[in-house]
């Protein structure tokens, strides 16, 4: 049955929670409070709704309302990610992460204001661009070397490292890069299939035995495994995620990718400079001969010297 300009009313719930609250939480101008009674009525007056039946519905939702919040919340959590927003002691109001009591209220778990403008800065980036961020990431893993691999023939794989510390070091990690620019949609599993299968058949490519060489494999004297990630500037959808993890494979998505910079990143500014090219260049094709880990040194905080 219709439900105002919405086909039913878990349409219109889900459509209010990830568009209107959670998509306005995810800015660095983002209300400090959200009554969600309110909000829900001003979203369904402005959906086909007379405004004393909005009330009313809303009013009425109020339980399916806060179920689905809290099933969203669950789902950041599902990820690592801290939360955009959470409960008050009233169930009604949600408190953003610039609530400035939100912290003792909540819990640490809440987002900064650096996740936020990484969070919205990733998008702008083109797929060359966002191949930076690829080895960052690696340099976050503390991966050492870091070549960006990204070229014709390349297998598949935009990126490589090596864990040179930590328990897992020799570790190998293959990174693919998917970036889309003004589409939210997120990434279906065909698209994860076919990178996956991509991976699987590397081994059968000179590019591969190429990969490992440069990357010291002979070297190695205490065992070799590999992983191979797919990362983006969009969400995974549920049935690429299932996908992901039945193919043994790692999925980064967009909010994963800003929480591990925000973590890990010396600073924002110097970020957004070294993503548009300010600082470092990306090879124009595959280079198996420059290292991006020292590169990358004055832009990650675990690589400052230590005292």
């Amino acid at each position: 049955m219709p439900y105002g300009n919405f086909s039913s009313v878990r349409s219109a719930v889900n459509d209010f929670i990830y568009q209107g609250v959670v998509d306005g939480s995810l800015d660095i101008q983002a209300p400090i409070t959200i009554n969600v009674s309110q909000q829900f009525a001003s979203f369904l007056a402005d959906n086909g709704f007379q405004q004393y039946r909005a009330e009313e519905e809303a009013e009425k939702q109020r339980a399916l309302l806060i179920r689905r919040l809290n099933e969203m919340l669950d789902e950041w959590k599902a990820l690592g990610v801290r939360m955009p927003l959470g409960f008050s002691e009233d169930q009604n109001i949600l408190l953003t992460w610039r609530h400035p009591k939100s912290s003792d209220i909540i819990g640490d778990d809440l987002l900064s204001s650096k996740y936020i403008e990484i969070f919205n800065w990733l998008p702008q980036l083109n797929a060359r661009q966002y191949l930076l961020v690829g080895a960052l990431f690696l340099k976050i893993l503390r991966c050492d070397p870091i070549f960006v691999t990204d070229g014709p023939n390349d297998g598949g794989i935009d990126c490589i490292g090596r864990v040179c510390e930590s328990p897992l070091r020799s570790l190998i990690v293959f990174v693919q890069v998917k970036t889309r620019q003004g589409d939210r949609n997120p990434i279906g599993k065909d698209l994860v299939l076919q990178e996956f299968g991509k991976y699987k058949s590397l081994p059968k490519m000179r590019k591969y035995h190429d990969y490992l060489n440069a990357l010291g494999f002979e070297r190695m004297r205490d065992g070799c495994a590999s992983v191979f990630v797919m990362m983006s500037n969009v969400e995974f959808a549920v049935e690429s995620q299932i996908l992901g993890r039945n193919l043994g494979m790692l999925l980064r998505s967009k909010r994963q990718i800003a929480h591990f910079l925000a973590d890990h990143i010396v600073s924002v500014d110097r970020l957004v400079d070294t993503g548009t090219g300010n600082e470092i260049s990306v090879p124009a094709r595959s280079d198996l001969n420059t290292n991006f880990a020292p590169l990358l040194d004055p832009f990650v905080i675990d690589s400052r010297p230590r005292s």
